[in-house]
């Protein structure tokens, strides 16, 4: 063997040795699950400030036994429905506590409407710490106005912003609440001995028993300490021994960029059905889908680029004679001139 060889062969060894020796150190010790929360909490706070674009295709399935009762899906009725694509293009911006999400969606939508990618349904909410704005209408539709609704949530409810959209999932939230904000409160949480390959990664797996089901979190130091994968079973609060959901929720094929010294989980897999059985009768409500960011923008300055601007002056799509309504004021009002008026043709009709 000549000296050359010999020489390649020892540096391929210690290379090799380099990487065992490297993820034997990831593999050692391992971490507390207080230690491995913080370090989850710290990665999704660390991005609490960003400007996002992203695109989601989706796959909706549902099935019912003749006879369900369509209130537990807060539906006219239970229509068995296989096959339905809705797409999504998605632009959020966020500071940690205003948002202003705008959504484009077409095809498939809702059990019975299908809209064409030219003239998508539209939706833009805004909170700016105070105000509350939603706009749902059809864009690039001058006879479809839509509807303005102004107020109805709250200071304390701003945080329902971070769950109301798809992007949702890479904030770290499956539900109502964040995944480490249910994880502390866990009637019993775990931290398995042996790590857990995942896309090749090798990731922390907690597990953790709310009292009304699972939640698993595969947690990759290689990236941040982000969530590389996440399952969870969970029924719902209001279940009864006669009628119960039970919501089953996936993240998964998460795929990470380096953005400023940050690691932005851009891409990833999910899913969520929720299994009915109410009275006896059985159904299903199944949702796959693809969200890929196209854009990140970590911590912006939002002000400069009006992030939060008055959606009355920024809103790309709202028209004069639109509806504007108040939560808890009865009565009308209208989008007229550059402000809202109360609507006076309601007003002579009474």
């Amino acid at each position: 063997m000549t000296k050359t060889r010999i020489q390649a062969l020892l540096l391929t060894a210690f290379g090799l040795l380099a990487v065992l020796q490297s993820r034997a150190a990831v593999q050692g010790a391992v971490p507390s699950v207080a230690e491995l929360l913080d370090k989850y909490a710290k990665a999704i706070e660390e991005k609490r400030s960003f400007i996002s674009k992203s695109e989601v295709l989706s796959r909706q399935d549902c099935k019912f036994d003749a006879g369900f009762d369509p209130e537990y899906l807060g539906t006219a009725a239970a229509v068995d429905k296989q096959g339905l694509e809705p797409h999504q293009r998605v632009e959020f911006r966020t500071d940690g506590r205003r948002t202003r999400r705008i959504l484009y969606m077409w095809g498939d939508i809702g059990m019975n409407s299908r809209y064409d990618g030219a003239r998508p349904s539209y939706f833009l909410s805004n909170w700016d710490g105070e105000n509350y704005y939603v706009h749902s209408s059809v864009a690039n539709d001058p006879v479809r106005r839509g509807v303005i609704q102004l107020g109805g949530i709250t200071k304390d409810q701003w945080e329902t912003q971070f769950i109301r959209h798809s992007e949702s999932w890479l904030l770290g939230y499956h539900g109502d609440e964040r995944l480490d904000a249910m994880l502390r409160k866990a009637k019993s949480l775990t931290v398995s001995e042996k790590m857990e390959d995942v896309l090749g990664s090798d990731c922390y797996v907690l597990k953790g028993d709310t009292g009304s089901g699972t939640i698993m979190l595969w947690i990759d130091p290689e990236h941040g300490c982000n969530a590389a994968k996440v399952e969870t079973r969970i029924r719902s609060p209001n279940s009864t021994p006669n009628s119960s959901a039970t919501t089953t929720t996936r993240l998964e094929n998460v795929l990470f960029k380096k953005i400023d010294g940050v690691w932005v989980p851009m891409e990833a897999d999910t899913l969520k059905q929720v299994d009915f059985n109410i009275y006896g009768k059985k159904g299903y409500t199944h949702e796959q889908s693809h969200l890929k960011r196209t854009q990140f923008l970590l911590n912006p300055d939002h002000n400069a680029v009006g992030s939060f601007a008055d959606p009355f002056k920024s809103d790309p799509h709202l028209l004069d004679e639109t509806t504007v309504f108040k939560p808890g004021d009865t009565r009308s009002y209208i989008w007229r001139g550059g402000k809202v008026a109360l609507n006076d043709k309601l007003r002579r009709q009474r």
